[in-house]
C-alpha cells in the first residue's frame, strides 16, 4: 500500500506564476511543495488524457491507480534544505 495526502501539492492557489493586466505574479513556492495527485492518476485507455472514473460514486477512481515502488538510494536521490 502507498499513501500519501490526497489535498496537499498544488498547481493554483497561488503556486504558479501568472499575470494579471499584463503583470507578471510569482508563485509561492511553499504552496507548490507536496505531492499533487492528478499527474499520477489512472488514465482511461479509451478516453485521452481523462482520468478512469468510479462507476459507483461518479468521481475519479483514487484506488485504482498503480505503481511501481522503487527503493531510493538516499546518498543520490534525497536533496537536504
Amino acid at each position: 500500500v502507498i499513501l500519501f495526502e490526497v489535498g496537499y501539492g498544488h498547481w493554483g492557489y497561488g503556486a504558479s506564476n501568472y499575470q494579471v493586466a499584463g503583470k507578471r505574479v510569482a508563485g509561492d513556492k511553499v504552496r507548490r511543495a507536496g505531492i499533487h495527485l492528478n499527474p499520477i492518476m489512472r488514465r482511461d485507455p479509451d478516453v485521452w488524457q481523462m482520468a478512469l472514473m468510479d462507476l459507483t460514486g461518479g468521481s475519479v477512481v483514487f484506488y485504482n491507480t498503480r505503481a511501481r515502488v522503487e527503493r531510493a538510494d538516499m546518498a543520490k536521490d534525497v536533496a537536504y534544505a
